[in-house]
């Protein structure tokens, strides 16, 4: 596995994972500003005692290069501790060769939907309204790791 690695993943914050849900998390990556379509990848998730929740399972990878790997509600069980600690690991195989990915998560019984909307940060902040991007139609969407109400 290589250790000098001039590939980026998009790795924004720490993962929320609700224990006892179905629910999928993804990785992706980059070099030079493209994203690259990998040709195999696994998934880990180890515990914070150090020993492996999920080992090594293969993970999916969609035309745009997207890595997934979708947890059923089974592998996150109520049994499980809740908490900080938690650390994913993704191999990715890219040019025939394998990196590895690490990433913090944590364990919780309820993942945070955001607090604030557009009219509370606009009401604050006047001018917010005129920079945003036409391209977007929320200042949430800009947030990483919020998903909407919606989602």
């Amino acid at each position: 596995m290589s250790s000098s690695t001039p590939y980026a993943a998009q790795i924004r914050a720490i993962e929320l994972l609700e224990r006892g849900k179905a629910q999928t998390s993804e990785l992706k990556l980059y070099r030079d500003g493209s994203q690259l379509v990998p040709t195999a990848a696994t998934y880990t998730l180890i515990k914070p005692t150090g020993s492996d929740l999920i080992t090594g399972q293969t993970a999916s990878i969609d035309l745009s290069g997207t890595v997934s790997y979708a947890h059923s509600a089974e592998q996150l069980a109520n049994s499980e501790n809740l908490g900080e600690g938690y650390v994913q690991e993704w191999t990715v195989t890219i040019d025939g060769e394998e990196f590895l990915f690490r990433r913090m998560c944590a364990l919780v019984r309820r993942r945070l939907y955001p607090v604030v909307s557009d009219i509370d940060l606009t009401a604050t902040y006047s001018d917010l309204a005129n920079v945003r991007p036409s391209s977007l139609s929320s200042y949430i969407s800009m947030m990483p790791g919020i998903k909407s109400c919606e989602e």
